[in-house]
């Protein structure tokens, strides 16, 4: 009967669906196809030129070169995708370019993860090395985004914008009262009193054991960007510590007062520091200053061929696992078994790669696709090294798949952990049968042959048979993370039970075996392969923009893909949520919570 309403509901909705977006989406994309792909061309750089970066939103790590439909605030726009990969390569070219005399790093109030944040700021610094300035600029600031502006030779402001900085926060939602009061009721099997993914099914709060995993995760990195900070100004920990508890700083005006910034001005007062930085007379109307776009830097130097490398005969793979980790082929945005399988056996039968480097930033998933990936890394370890960089957030299954690694890199503030598992059940009787007048009968030819009728509850024979599985599931986690870390079962169990560490804490407990970015993990799988000369490819492949527009309309499942691509991640943390419970066939999860939200 759960299947056949999933059927019915699933059919009715995704038709509705289709409709609209076939109808509306399709020419959006004629638009933008017709439109936008003709006006693009290649940018010439000249000497003196200043190097553009906006910080204001999420950034995935990967990014794309091919053109995809993104949502940009309030619109869609068909573009290639920026990513932290773009960023990096980009700064670190134009350290060695005679033409970027500088950055311009504009700061919005959205800020992308901490640990991509911790990346951007490490190559920001490396580039300050060369001699070059940075000037971070911003109207409204946010506290992770000023984090990250420290790092500049001068942090301007807004006159008129806004300024935060009054410490972190984490907020929750719970959906356990509108549940009650739909007469829809969750069944829960979990391990680990950490396991806070169930939370908002279970309670309308946080648990005591939630808060304090939270306030570890938030004093950890608090901490970590505190000292960071007050290193690049000069200050004390302790000073800016007491300015946040003070609520003293609100306004750039407090800013600047406070010494948290450099000046007060305007954006063409701006560009005349910046034209002054870069050589230029800043009252001269002759030499103009040239801003280049990041990603309009980055096409140029790919279109010349500067990241061709035909020298070396040695790969190092970097293999992007970014997304949820879910079964069978998957869309983008999602670490699909089948997909990462085929990608990673392919690799180790390549004789040209030498090593691999698994980039992780995902909250978990799927209990039976994480260890399908687990096992193929661990196939590929045997072959040639596997280095694990973990991104923002790399928890229960992004560090499942993480253990079978030689050896796992995690910036400070990376999320990691949650080595627990948990399973949902729905009993949706009340809210079928009395609110809206549905009812069911069933014939069976053994007493639980039923098992999992949404309109029961379990029985407690059901109940311990489940438990059981869910207690299985946890004890291979345990095993598998034992076996990767050389850790005894029982010591891993003491640093388990669902609990989320920071990428510090967790190095100082044995998960994690050194602090630093993608580069660094690069670094160390050479080493470890012993390959001095190498050059570096991107998995799993991309797919070219008319393949991906052939997959999006060319079945009902590219449509449905495309709803849960990562262009559509505004609208998806709700549906998340409700996806947990209606999983066709998927029942037990490694995963994170999607709202752990930290600002």
């Amino acid at each position: 009967m759960k299947k056949f309403l999933s059927s019915v509901l699933s059919s009715f909705f995704g038709a509705l669906l289709a409709v609209f977006v076939l109808s509306f989406f399709f020419f959006v994309i004629l638009f933008g196809l017709f439109s936008g792909l003709g006006e693009k061309e290649s940018i010439r750089i000249h000497d003196k030129a200043v190097l553009r970066i906006d910080i204001n939103g999420p950034l995935p790590d990967r990014g794309s070169d091919e053109p995809r439909l993104v949502f940009s605030g309030d619109d869609f726009d068909l573009r290639e995708q920026t990513g932290l990969r773009h960023l990096l390569k980009s700064i670190e070219m134009a350290a060695d370019d005679e033409r970027i005399r500088g950055i311009y790093l504009n700061l919005g109030m959205v800020a992308p993860g901490a640990a991509t944040l911790e990346e951007l700021r490490s190559q920001l610094s490396a580039f300050k090395e060369s001699g070059k300035f940075i000037i971070a600029y911003g109207e409204v600031v946010g506290e992770a985004n000023y984090y990250l502006g420290s790092v500049a030779d001068v942090l301007a402001l807004h006159p008129a914008g806004l300024f935060e900085f009054n410490g972190l926060s984490s907020e929750r939602i719970f959906f356990k009262r509108a549940l009650d009061r739909l007469g829809v009721k969750v069944q829960v099997f979990y391990v680990g009193k950490y396991k806070s993914a169930t939370e908002p099914f279970r309670y309308d709060h946080m648990s005591d054991a939630s808060c304090e995993q939270t306030r570890a995760l938030l004093r950890s990195r608090k901490d970590h960007e505190l000292s960071a900070i007050a290193a690049s100004r000069g200050m004390s920990v302790q000073y800016l510590d007491s300015l946040q508890r003070e609520l003293a700083v609100f306004s750039p005006g407090d800013a600047l007062q406070a010494g948290l910034a450099d000046t007060l001005i305007y954006v063409d007062e701006l560009y005349k520091i910046m034209k002054r930085k870069a050589g230029i007379d800043p009252d001269s109307s002759d030499e103009r200053l040239q801003i280049v776009p990041l990603m309009k830097y980055y096409e140029k130097l790919k279109g010349d061929g500067k990241f061709l490398d035909l020298g070396p005969d040695t790969m190092i793979a970097v293999v992007y696992a970014e997304g949820e980790i879910v079964t069978g082929k998957g869309e983008d945005g999602k670490i699909a078994s089948d997909t990462y399988v085929e990608t990673l056996r392919k690799l180790r039968e390549n004789d040209k790669v030498g090593a691999v480097v698994l980039r992780v930033n995902s909250p978990g998933g799927s209990a039976l696709a994480s260890d399908a990936i687990w096992r193929e890394i661990v196939l590929l370890r045997r072959e040639k090294p596997v280095v694990v960089s973990m991104g923002n957030l790399a928890a229960s299954g992004g560090y499942y798949i993480s253990a079978g690694a030689d050896k796992i890199f995690a910036q400070s503030n990376t999320i990691t952990g949650s080595i627990g598992i948990f399973g949902l059940w729905l009993n949706m009787g009340d809210l079928l049968t009395e609110k809206l007048g549905i009812t069911s009968d069933t014939v069976k030819t053994a007493p639980y042959a039923d098992a999992g009728n949404v309109f029961r509850s379990m029985s407690p024979r059901e109940e311990e048979v489940i438990q059981g599985y869910v207690n299985s599931g946890y004890q291979m986690f345990l095993e598998k993370v034992a076996q990767g870390r050389g850790m005894p079962v029982e010591e891993v169990h003491k640093i388990a039970q669902g609990r989320v560490w920071s990428g510090s804490d967790a190095l100082s407990i044995g998960l994690v075996d050194q602090i630093g970015g993608l580069n660094d993990a690069i670094a160390e799988a050479a080493d470890l392969a012993g390959i001095r000369d190498y050059y570096t490819e991107i998995y799993p492949r991309e797919k070219k923009f008319f393949d991906k527009l052939s997959d999006m309309f060319g079945t009902e499942a590219g449509v449905e893909s495309w709803l849960n691509s990562e262009e559509m991640k505004p609208f998806r943390t709700l549906i998340d949520h409700a996806g947990m419970l209606s999983q066709s066939g998927e029942h037990l999860f490694y995963r994170m919570p999607y709202d752990l939200i930290i600002r």
